[in-house]
């Protein structure tokens, strides 16, 4: 993995490739809709700006020492992305609301006064605790790669809707890899019941983090593991760009087959049924 440092560059190199992107918008396209549901370009913006000022709070309560969830946010680890997602898309829309015509210039303020704040964090405060919504109490040393993740899903849920070939800029892959791997069966898996017999799904991916994994769902939880030498359920086969996107919710499997960016093995009604499991972020 890399330092910290290293990924707080990433995250400054990316949040300003986003803000020139969206300085060269037409006014039409800010009405556009995005790959959020119900959400419109304007309104995904908007969530970056709460994204970025609420990571700048949490980041100034982190070097004080306090840990604890800011006022209005569930316990660490008391809720899903589903479950927060219901309340959130309404924040959203009165947030876009409020901002009007601010919403470009103030997420440019808003992503800038946090990069800064990142950049000048050091040794002695990487190992400090901090709050996530998604993992609970972790180190400051996610703190960067959320913010990478919320930038990088976001860029692409925007360009997506407005470009033919949209794409994950290749330097953030293996950030929102490991988001992923801290995220996938704590805080996107959506629990239902327990299983007669658990089911395990096998990612071969190919391309920038190629690996083999595991992820096995017994119902009520779900797990993620190097892929072992037994045989798994259905076996899946795509590039790491894609693996996220399917993840993250931006991609279905069955629209990745009929795209072709995804093969698999096996029972294929499980790999259509992934979904169902692993709804998105």
């Amino acid at each position: 993995m890399d330092s910290p440092e290293a990924r707080v560059k990433i995250a400054s190199a990316e949040s300003e490739r986003l803000n020139e992107y969206l300085s060269s918008l037409s006014a039409e396209a800010w009405s556009k809709p995005s790959a959020c549901d119900r959400w419109e370009v304007r309104d995904v913006v908007a969530h970056l700006v709460g994204v970025a000022q609420s990571y700048t709070e949490r980041t100034h309560r982190s070097l004080r020492g306090d840990s604890s969830p800011p006022e209005g946010l569930p316990a660490p680890g008391s809720v899903n992305a589903a479950v927060f997602a219901e309340g959130s898309a309404q924040r959203v829309l009165s947030r876009r609301e409020r901002l009007g015509n601010r919403v470009l210039s103030d997420f440019s303020k808003a992503k800038d006064q946090l990069d800064q704040l990142l950049a000048t964090l050091g040794p002695q405060d990487w190992d400090k605790p901090s709050y996530y919504v998604s993992i609970g109490i972790a180190s400051m040393r996610f703190r960067p790669d959320v913010w990478i993740s919320e930038l990088a899903i976001h860029g692409w849920d925007i360009r997506s809707r407005l470009e033919p070939e949209a794409h994950l800029s290749e330097e953030t892959v293996p950030v929102l890899m490991d988001v992923v791997r801290e995220q996938l069966t704590k805080w996107i898996f959506s629990p239902g019941p327990r299983l007669p017999a658990p089911i395990r799904y096998r990612f071969e991916l190919t391309g920038v983090c190629a690996n083999s994994r595991d992820i096995l769902v017994e119902g009520d939880k779900a797990s993620m593991e190097p892929a072992g030498t037994g045989k798994a359920d259905v076996t899946l086969h795509c590039d790491a760009e894609t693996f996220i996107l399917i993840a993250f919710g931006r991609l279905s499997t069955d629209t990745a087959i009929s795209a072709d960016r995804l093969t698999t093995q096996g029972d294929n009604r499980l790999a259509l049924e992934f979904q169902r499991w692993f709804p998105g972020a």
